[in-house]
């Protein structure tokens, strides 16, 4: 996720009622799709559009495989202004009206049924971290050696 200019100061954080819907009208109001990125309007983030280890195809969408990694390994996908999401952030991309995934797979094409744990920036504690699960839109921490996605 990469900050855009006009939220280098402040990122706001909405309710659940504010998340993203798999309405396409919806869709529409709440995001700025530019082929491999999506800045969120609501929150004035830019998201890549594919999981860490996909690659966006114009016409195609997000190819090949989402990469599971730990959350050390997953810190080292940071680079070029992309970091990992704090909890709050990612959280803002689940969707209480979109079904599995609880994410507009739409906007964020190629999820995949075994890899919908993300991992976030937040740390509970030296071994624990919190992740958003997307098949139920539910945020939870686990230890930092599972292997999860990661979206940037």
């Amino acid at each position: 996720m990469k900050l855009s200019s006009a939220a280098a100061v402040l990122v706001c954080l909405h309710p659940a009622s504010a998340h993203a819907a798999c309405d396409p009208s919806k869709r529409d109001a709440r995001y700025d799709i530019k082929s491999d990125t999506v800045l969120d309007k609501t929150s004035h983030l830019t998201w890549q559009r594919c999981s860490v280890g996909q690659q966006w195809k114009d016409g195609t969408g997000c190819t090949g495989a989402v990469k599971a990694l730990t959350w050390s390994d997953a810190k080292q996908e940071q680079s070029g202004g992309w970091r990992l999401p704090t909890r709050d952030e990612l959280a803002s991309l689940v969707s209480k009206t979109c079904a599995k995934p609880a994410i507009d797979d739409a906007v964020f094409p190629g999820m995949e049924p075994d890899s919908m744990n993300y991992w976030t920036a937040t740390a509970v504690s030296d071994s624990s971290v919190y992740y958003v699960n997307f098949a139920n839109g539910v945020a939870s921490a686990d230890a930092i050696d599972e292997p999860y996605a990661v979206r940037l």
